[in-house]
């Protein structure tokens, strides 16, 4: 669940940032170096971001553990008292820090090959391919209002990038099974 919201945040954060991308290939910077400075970049962030998350939940752990009042009951197992104390998943947690880590490494690589499938003119002047727009099932010249133009354009822009209109159904959608289920 995480994951997707990452993909969504980094995409939309890597298409505002296509015309610097296309102002370094058109100053020289190679395809391969290019992936390269994305992939870095994103390995710099999960670098901070681990530690301070994994932190962050044994804080959080420890803290619902002393406020919940189970670390103060006092419980007999056969005449002996058990105490409750956190446990940390050590393995657990190393295994999903490694597939995050392969993860965010495909979120990179698939974000930098997009990137790069752009012409460098495109990519600096922020515009897309004239085929594209030709297969738009969404005329403007055909809406009899306003409303009816508001809608088109509003159906244009959405399948005119459909990864990211996609991505944000399903972040939306995981957030609602996430409050709902939590609400339980």
């Amino acid at each position: 669940i995480c994951m997707v919201v990452f993909y969504g945040v980094y995409r939309i954060a890597s298409i505002t940032r296509r015309q610097q991308y296309g102002i370094l290939r058109a100053i020289g910077m190679k395809k391969g170096q290019l992936q390269k400075m994305l992939l870095l970049e994103l390995y710099q962030i999960y670098g901070v971001s681990v530690p301070v998350g994994v932190g962050m939940g044994l804080l959080i752990s420890h803290f619902i553990l002393t406020i919940s009042g189970d670390k103060d009951i006092d419980i007999y197992l056969y005449n002996k008292k058990v105490e409750f104390d956190m446990i940390v998943p050590v393995w657990q947690i190393i295994i999903c820090v490694m597939i995050t880590a392969c993860l965010v490494g495909g979120v990179g690589y698939m974000t930098g090959r997009t990137m790069m499938k752009a012409a460098i003119i495109e990519s600096i002047a922020g515009t897309r391919s004239l085929g594209s727009d030709n297969r738009s099932l969404f005329h403007i010249r055909l809406s009899g209002s306003k409303t009816g133009t508001i809608f088109r354009m509003g159906c244009k822009y959405i399948f005119r990038d459909i990864k990211t209109s996609i991505l944000i159904i399903l972040t939306i959608s995981l957030g609602m099974t996430l409050f709902t289920g939590l609400a339980y």
